[in-house]
């Protein structure tokens, strides 16, 4: 009686898996927002919200992970910084996707962020005040653009995170953090 011996082939499939997990390093984005909402002005300049909501994620676009890569390892794009980002809220409720652009949005509104911070604990923060008479409206999605007009959409998020009341100031913040 002959035994089979059991041959222990790898296919170059289990090589190119094993040499993944071996050596590949990755960079992950774990994207946090917060909304800080306050009833006035005068209530946000003493820094007495009514509430404050956070959520997590966000999907990158393929045309915001292009600018960064031009931004990174090439010439050209425009460089999400002070003066020229932007976060995005709309009150439309259409499925996330990697082709969104500005133009996804229904009643998209802007805001010029009003500080962004970087280069410490791997993180960029990007801050945005909406005032008074600034997207009274539902706020059901939200994004980073790099220019005011004809800006790259570097992610978006669709989730209904209540209406903003004329009169109200909602402070946006979006937190980047990459590992």
């Amino acid at each position: 009686m002959r035994i089979k011996q059991k041959q222990n082939l790898e296919t170059s499939e289990n090589l190119k898996v094993k040499n993944i997990k071996k050596g590949t390093e990755s960079i992950k984005e774990f994207p946090r927002w917060t909304i800080r909402k306050f009833k006035s002005e005068e209530d946000y300049k003493k820094n007495n919200p009514y509430a404050v909501e956070s959520f997590e994620g966000n999907l990158l676009t393929e045309a915001g992970a292009d600018e960064m890569s031009k931004l990174c390892f090439g010439t050209g794009g425009t460089k999400y910084a002070l003066g020229n980002t932007y976060l995005i809220v709309g009150t439309g409720t259409g499925t996330e996707s990697d082709q969104d652009t500005e133009a996804t949005f229904t009643n998209g509104v802007k805001k010029l962020a009003s500080s962004i911070t970087y280069g410490t604990d791997k993180k960029t923060t990007i801050v945005a005040v909406f005032g008074p008479d600034d997207a009274n409206q539902d706020w059901q999605e939200f994004g980073t653009l790099n220019a005011l007009t004809s800006g790259v959409l570097l992610n978006r998020k669709v989730i209904n995170k209540g209406t903003k009341a004329s009169g109200d100031v909602w402070e946006l913040t979006e937190e980047i953090s990459l590992s």
